[in-house]
């Protein structure tokens, strides 16, 4: 998980910038980290400085070029996490030169941690038109990695890293819609919205579309703007009961079996705990959070229907009327993600030109 940070000093000599790397404030996801509940220990031991959170080795390749520094030093307290980060040397790294230019000359300013939650809580808030929602704060969390996060200097582009944010990481993890079991051998059938309502999704109120979206696991934004955007369903939709044949085929999903499920790896982690909560409800073992082999998968769910697993539940015979717009969706996201390379690739060629 990360949470967004910005520069607070940078340098006139040297290499080494001050960022401030996390706040209580409100995050994008929503949610809030303690600044002073920031574990450090394991960190110690590898204190590294990434380009864009790239150096995961679980779900992601990490690339070695996306080590641009390390963090030497660091602040913390009830109000801010503090970090200073020295950028590798340009024969080190050319891209952490690059990097270090931009921050130097005001064009990158937004660092992000990478996290592991330990201890959290859920606080009761006023949402939208008057409505509570939930919001997860989190007291303790192991930090992984500090990331310099590039942000174009182009208003463009900046525009362009914003509806990227929006279509991949501003994903939700709805309230679960009742923390009633039922039998453990209840079987599972992906929910229809007319197992729910016989209204179109366009005539549902906000808070009839928030009801339906605590059935699953994972959301765009609350209130869905499509019942074809809900991922990972695992409530039956007759009484909002939590159904362990359909949590686990979430968590097949969610673990890449059958090609996995199309939700941003940001929030891979925030879904994985809310079904690992689920297994502990009925008194099982979540898996762990990982990248599996398709034989690693078969052997963790040996029992589950193959096309289950595809997309947390079987496939209908019937179209989903929201496929095509879903696909329109992915090919939208696809193309901001080139554009931000194009636009990037730009600003490395202007740098080269200056300095030549």
């Amino acid at each position: 998980m990360q949470v967004r940070g910005s520069v607070i000093r940078a340098p006139d000599k040297g290499r080494v910038v001050r960022f401030r790397a996390s706040t209580p404030a409100v995050d994008r996801h929503g949610t809030v980290v303690r600044p002073d509940g920031i574990r450090t220990d394991q960190f110690e031991k590898n204190p590294i400085f990434l380009w864009g959170h790239d150096g995961y080795g679980g779900l992601m390749k990490p690339d070695p070029e996306s080590v641009i520094g390390r963090v030497v030093g660091w602040e913390k307290g009830p109000e801010a996490f503090d970090v200073d980060v020295e950028f590798a040397p340009a024969e080190a790294n050319p891209k952490a030169e690059m990097a270090f230019r931009l921050v130097k000359s005001g064009f990158l300013n937004t660092v992000s941690i990478g996290f592991l939650p330990i201890k959290w809580h859920e606080e009761r808030v006023p949402g939208e038109a008057g409505a509570e929602e939930v919001r997860t704060v989190y007291d303790e969390v192991e930090l992984l990695e500090v990331s310099l996060v590039p942000v174009p200097s182009n208003p463009e582009a900046v525009a362009l890293v914003r509806d990227i944010a929006g279509a991949l990481l501003r994903g939700v993890v709805p309230s679960d819609v009742s923390e009633k079991k039922a039998p453990e051998d209840t079987p599972w059938k992906k929910p229809r919205l007319e197992d729910f309502t016989n209204k179109p999704w366009d005539e549902l109120t906000a808070a009839e579309k928030r009801h339906i979206a605590g059935h699953y696991a994972w959301a765009p934004k609350l209130p869905p703007e499509r019942f074809s955007d809900l991922k990972l369903p695992h409530h039956q939709p007759s009484d909002g009961a939590v159904v362990w044949n359909g949590v686990r085929a979430a968590m097949a999903a969610l673990l890449g079996a059958r090609g996995g499920v199309d939700i941003p790896d940001g929030d891979r982690r925030k879904v994985y705990n809310h079904l690992a909560r689920h297994y502990r409800q009925f008194e099982k073992d979540p898996p762990e959070f990982k990248a599996y082999t398709e034989a690693e998968l078969r052997q963790l769910f040996p029992d589950l229907a193959p096309d289950a697993a595809s997309d947390g539940a079987p496939p209908s015979d019937e179209a989903d009327p929201g496929a095509l717009e879903q696909a329109r969706e992915a090919v939208k996201a696809l193309g901001a993600k080139v554009a931000a390379k194009i636009v990037r690739g730009r600003i490395e060629a202007a740098l080269k030109e200056e300095s030549e």
